[in-house]
């Protein structure tokens, strides 16, 4: 079970749209991808501490050249929710710290790059399809356990990794799998085995309108005693004896009869 972790930060409230590569990321504030975009060489500049960049699962793809997002000199920046593919390197810190989470980084030569004065933080998180995952120069220890390498076997995983890095424990799947085939991946889909791609959730429980019980009630944990298609949060007979919950002396249990 993967767990998908939004974070919501203040920042002055302020809040800045990416619509493609030249778009100058240069304020301490929020950021938001707001599509794919395609660079045919260096894509993104973090150029200010404190930056929280959010995809929103879009991508960020290149042309096999250049790097997806390059940090240097700059500390506190968070990147959630990327998908990061087709780079000579996705992400490059130098003399930086950054968080790394919910992230998909694929098909680059190197995925990510980390100098000997820089920071990185990085959990659940997909690797997959490169020479090397991650390239590291810092002359002690980075602690990335908790993704996934593309493998299940820990000297195959090794031979993607340059540098010391701890790795293990490591995702046992990939939170990048799209198991019903709607262009969403798992780790943002909001019904995951059942196809969705409008991802709609009127009632904004964090389950799509196509898995919910209840579209209308807010119900994460989908409570249904009498396991019909409707969940007990807006189900008039809880228990399907054909008596209605405000008149049935007994709404969890089967009694048409309302022995007492």
């Amino acid at each position: 079970m993967f767990l998908t972790i939004f974070v919501a930060l203040s920042m002055n409230s302020r809040a800045a749209n990416i619509t493609n590569c030249t778009t100058l990321v240069n304020a301490s504030e929020a950021w938001f991808l707001t599509n794919n975009i395609i660079s045919s060489g260096n894509c993104l500049n973090i150029d200010a501490d404190n930056i929280f960049l959010d995809c929103n699962f879009h991508n960020i793809t290149g042309n096999g050249l250049g790097v997806g997002i390059s940090i240097l000199n700059h500390n506190g920046i968070k990147i959630h929710n990327c998908i990061i593919d087709n780079f000579d390197t996705g992400i490059r810190l130098e003399e930086s710290s950054a968080e790394l989470m919910n992230s998909l980084i694929k098909d680059n030569r190197v995925g990510v790059f980390i100098d000997s004065l820089s920071d990185l933080i990085a959990v659940i998180n997909s690797f997959d399809n490169e020479q090397l995952n991650i390239e590291s120069l810092l002359p002690f220890s980075i602690d990335l356990r908790g993704n996934w390498w593309g493998f299940n076997i820990s000297s195959q995983i090794a031979s993607t990794i340059s540098g010391i890095v701890s790795f293990s424990p490591w995702l046992e799947g990939d939170p990048y799998i799209d198991e019903d085939n709607d262009s969403v991946p798992l780790i943002g889909d909001n019904c995951r085995i059942i196809k969705n791609t409008d991802q709609n959730d009127t009632d904004a429980d964090g389950l799509g309108n196509a898995c919910d019980n209840c579209i209308f009630d807010v119900n994460p944990f989908q409570e249904n005693n009498d396991n019909d298609l409707s969940g007990d949060i807006c189900d008039n007979d809880d228990d399907n004896d054909s008596l209605n919950d405000s008149l049935d002396n007994c709404k969890f249990n089967f009694n048409p009869l309302q022995e007492d």
